[in-house]
């Protein structure tokens, strides 16, 4: 094995441990994080989590400084426009959907815990910057009003973001429990089976479009924590999981890099938003 193939395989288990802490500490509480713990929601093992870290406090100090999470899809900013604009919603969605996940955005922007917080910093802040930097050039070059309250209007992105993946999650969570017949034959299949051949590329469907046109869009619950979150409840889950959990990083790498169409999130936010800021 190549130099370069071992730190790709590195950071592939890191980002799985990441991500199984943090899905964790969201859904159960940072008491229920253990190496154990991580080790089966994650499918790495404890040995090599041992040989990463000492304890599970020095895994959580690790984590939450997000070391195993970088931003790729945001590196570059395109020149402003409404089209550009779509374009960077849909690279912060994936960022989020496919890095330290949505849920986790929600939980750390309304926690005042010193582990959320660091995530916080590390891993939506510079994201929210970004997004500020490319209205800033778009303002500068004349494409936005000069009067633009960038603060206010980031805040507003992120909230809709989060708003919006959490319903789409509540509808996920319904149906799954809910003892009535699904009368939604549109939105449904994609939640309840987004690994489904019909939309492997495109898991969301603009019903209200007068054409079939399908709109690319990321899993509402991403692979690793939809797997995860049912492991803890239906026995015999775990093997299914360990297997789900060590492909996750490969398939979100090969997802962060599919920007041929926006999701449904980043058009509906930019039509609503276009009118109110454009110069």
């Amino acid at each position: 094995m190549s130099t370069i193939q071992r730190s790709r395989r590195r950071q592939e288990t890191d980002f799985k441990i990441l991500r199984a802490v943090l899905h964790i500490a969201t859904t159960q509480g940072l008491g229920a994080v253990t190496i154990e713990e991580v080790a089966r929601s994650s499918g790495v093992a404890k040995t090599t989590i041992y040989r990463r870290y000492t304890n599970t406090d020095d895994m959580l100090d690790s984590v939450s400084r997000l070391e195993a999470f970088n931003l790729p899809s945001l590196n570059t900013l395109p020149t402003p426009s409404k089209q550009s604009m779509m374009e960077v919603f849909t690279r912060m969605e994936q960022a989020f959907v496919y890095g330290i996940g949505v849920r986790t955005v929600g939980m750390v922007i309304s926690s005042r815990n010193d582990f959320f917080r660091n995530v916080l910093h590390h891993g939506v802040l510079p994201v929210l910057q970004r997004i500020g930097e490319y209205f800033r050039l778009g303002i500068r070059q004349g494409v936005f009003r000069p009067d633009l309250d960038i603060e206010m209007l980031t805040t507003m992105i992120i909230g809709s973001l989060v708003a919006h993946h959490a319903l789409a999650e509540g509808i996920l969570d319904y149906e799954l429990t809910s003892k009535e017949p699904c009368n939604d034959d549109v939105v449904l299949p994609m939640l309840t089976d987004p690994f489904n051949p019909e939309y492997a590329s495109t898991t969301a469907y603009n019903a209200s479009a007068q054409s079939s046109t399908k709109v690319a869009q990321e899993p509402i619950v991403p692979p690793s924590e939809h797997a995860s979150s049912h492991a803890f409840k239906q026995p015999g889950m775990q093997s299914r999981t360990r297997k789900t959990a060590q492909t996750s990083a490969q398939s979100s790498a090969q997802s962060m890099v599919t920007l041929s169409m926006p999701t449904a999130w980043a058009q509906r936010i930019t039509e609503q938003l276009w009118p109110a800021i454009s110069a």
